[in-house]
């Protein structure tokens, strides 16, 4: 084949093989922004050979990076001095670009407390491994008690990367293991010694007994106070400690599962055991073999209130099978909870009296009874009573009584599907089909053939609200929203603008997810969909994604779809300040001179403190305060003393 430098598609395929072709091609390719910008996406390390006003344009590289599909590094790499110490463009790549980013940051920026700050912030939220960020921090900065308190406090691993100047200090390690415990790990060996520095250590993360020494972990009171915050932290007690009454029986009132580390013989003293699942249950589980058979203490155990016990658990299985064989102790726990029949005799579950009170407990508990009873109408009927879906353990004769089915219906939790457990008979049954849909659309998709072709059915769907009110979507939702059912009537439907707009008036998002291609340009059905679901502007058509008004009513209700809105909208200040009032960190999707802009910074940390991580502006006193304020009125940050508070006003 003949080589054209000249032509896109034969450069394109050049650097799919090799990046470095990109060199070779010609002086208008390497200009041509929308072709630099589908060359980075295949190999953005090609970005090198760029023109040179191209890797200079702050306003493209921006772009590029927010597409999230493009490589952070390899155009960080190519990117010119000045850029690469943008601090504000840097921190966006961290934000958008690949997880090694951080290596190829310019040292400048490295030894920069706010830069690292926010970066560490970033990748906390948006990566796992937030603690690397830190570990890249020069040598003075995390030298900087100021600055590895914060740091500590924004990512857990961040404790391992403080200088072992810091690791001396004792006034710091003490701030330090009040903001997490575990950093009492990274602390000097002759500070592991300080029973101060371990009690404070302990009393917020008890696994930091592990890392003591043994005479500190032999410490009834140190032990006490790291059980409250790690029940492991008891496997680390002295062998005398663990025969101690006094002290096991503390230690059981703060954490059940102490009872395991205790000498045989307290495991075995009925009135310790039971004074222990008098504060928690499953402490049961760690009695002796004579005393999980003891039926005094079962009847006891059974007629708590279940306090420590786990959803789908149950005192009854940690019973001898001799118990589990006693009616009037499965009775008992059955009544308490319906799912404890699983653990009970096989003869029990054929008990009805037995059987009826566990369903009306819990409905579910349909499955563990025997097929007899999964075909007494009375017994199903109060079991879809108490859960919609016990209709799944049903006889299928039951399966195809009307009645029972639409109780199931009424009775399931939103989101699920129970029509699929139905007869083939009802689920041809408009009516039936209609009250499951209104629980949950997915249901169409076990209707019949005949039912999911009915466009009166989508409409009367569309047009009733779903029972408990609308449905609040959100992107997390997605796969959800479009679910089978509306995906099958979506075929169908999809180009019909009457469905749509009751579509859409149900759900903004669900409706525009329903629509076809061409009706999400529609005006009138894309503005009734933001009126509903401010998410639905992600799938309107690019210019209704630039009509202002389509995105002014988008923004009332989600803020953050300023990220969707056209480029010349993310300009505009009153659409910006619509944005940020509703939801502070939309501020990252501004402009970079909105982003400047005082007034509009202070808007944003009003509506959401973490607003000003995407400022760039200088954080005055003023801006700081509000986020400081806001953030602590909300629950959001936890402040240990004065000394703190001092240093997040330094961000």
């Amino acid at each position: 084949m003949e080589e054209d430098w000249d032509d896109p598609d034969f450069v394109f395929n050049a650097v799919r093989r090799d990046f470095k072709s990109f060199e070779r091609a010609s002086t208008e390719l390497r200009h041509d922004q929308d072709f630099v910008r589908r060359v980075l996406l295949e190999d953005a390390r090609a970005f090198e050979y760029a023109a040179d006003e191209v890797r200079s344009d702050r306003d493209f590289v921006q772009d590029a990076l927010r597409s999230c599909e493009v490589d952070g590094c390899g155009v960080l790499l190519a990117m010119p001095d000045a850029l690469q110490n943008d601090r504000d463009l840097v921190l966006e790549m961290l934000e958008f670009g690949s997880e090694d980013a951080i290596e190829h940051v310019p040292e400048a920026l490295l030894k920069d407390a706010e830069f690292m700050l926010r970066a560490s912030l970033i990748r906390g939220e948006f990566w796992e491994d937030e603690a690397d960020v830190v570990e890249w921090a020069s040598e003075e900065l995390r030298s900087d008690p100021d600055f590895m308190l914060l740091a500590i406090q924004n990512g857990e691993g961040n404790y391992a990367h403080m200088s072992e100047k810091l690791s001396r200090d004792r006034d710091f390690v003490m701030k330090a293991v009040k903001i997490r415990g575990i950093a009492y790990v990274a602390t000097a060996p002759e500070l592991r010694n300080d029973r101060e520095i371990l009690l404070a250590a302990v009393k917020n993360d008890g696994g930091a007994i592990r890392y003591a020494p043994k005479e500190l972990q032999s410490d009834p009171g140190m032990l006490l106070a790291a059980v409250r915050t790690c029940s492991d932290a008891f496997g680390f007690a002295a062998e005398e400690l663990k025969r101690n009454r006094e002290f096991i029986s503390a230690a059981v009132t703060t954490c059940a599962s102490a009872l395991r580390w205790a000498s045989q013989e307290l495991r075995n003293d009925r009135s310790f055991v039971l004074e222990a699942m008098r504060h928690d249950c499953s402490a049961l589980q760690y009695a002796s073999e004579e005393l999980r058979s003891d039926r005094n203490v079962a009847l006891e155990a059974v007629r708590s209130n279940m306090k420590g016990l786990v959803l789908g658990d149950s005192v009854l299985r940690y019973l001898s099978p001799e118990v589990q064989s006693d009616r009037e102790i499965v009775l008992e726990a059955v009544r308490n909870r319906g799912d404890a029949l699983q653990h009970a005799s096989q003869e029990l579950r054929c008990d009805r009296q037995v059987v009826m009170e566990a369903v009306r407990s819990d409905g579910r508990a349909l499955r563990y009874a025997s097929e007899e009873l999964r075909c007494d109408r009375q017994v199903v009927m109060e079991a879809v009573k108490s859960e919609g879906r016990a209709l799944q353990d049903a006889s299928d004769s039951l399966k195809g009584d009307q009645e029972v089915v639409l109780e199931a219906v009424k009775h399931v939790p939103y989101r699920r599907v129970v029509l699929k457990y139905a007869s083939q008979e009802l689920r041809s049954c408009r009516e039936v089909v209609l009250e499951a849909m209104r629980k949950d659309p997915s249901n169409l998709e076990c209707a019949s053939p005949e039912l999911q072709r009915d466009r009166e059915l989508v409409l009367d769907f569309f047009r009733s609200p779903p029972r408990g009110g609308k449905i609040v979507t959100r992107d997390s939702e997605a796969s959800w929203i479009l679910n089978p059912g509306l995906r099958q009537a979506s075929r169908r439907f999809q180009s019909d603008r009457q469905v749509v707009l009751a579509a859409v008036r149900y759900d903004g998002k669900v409706g525009l997810l329903f629509a076809a291609p061409e009706l999400r340009s529609d005006r009138e059905i894309v503005l009734e969909a933001v009126r509903t679901s401010g998410v639905a502007l992600k799938l309107a058509s690019a210019e209704l994604r630039s009509d202002r008004e389509v995105v002014l009513e988008a923004l009332g209700n989600r803020g953050d779809m300023l990220e969707v809105a056209a480029p010349e909208l993310r300009c505009d200040r009153n659409v910006v300040m619509k944005a940020v009032k509703n939801c502070g960190t939309a501020l990252r999707w501004a402009s970079y001179e909105l982003r400047s802009d005082r007034e509009i910074v202070l808007a944003a940390v009003w509506s959401e403190w973490k607003g000003v991580l995407y400022a760039r502006v200088e954080l005055d006193r003023e801006i700081v305060q509000k986020a400081l304020e806001h953030a602590l009125e909300h629950g959001h940050v936890e402040l240990q003393d004065d000394d703190e508070v001092a240093c997040v006003h330094r961000i």
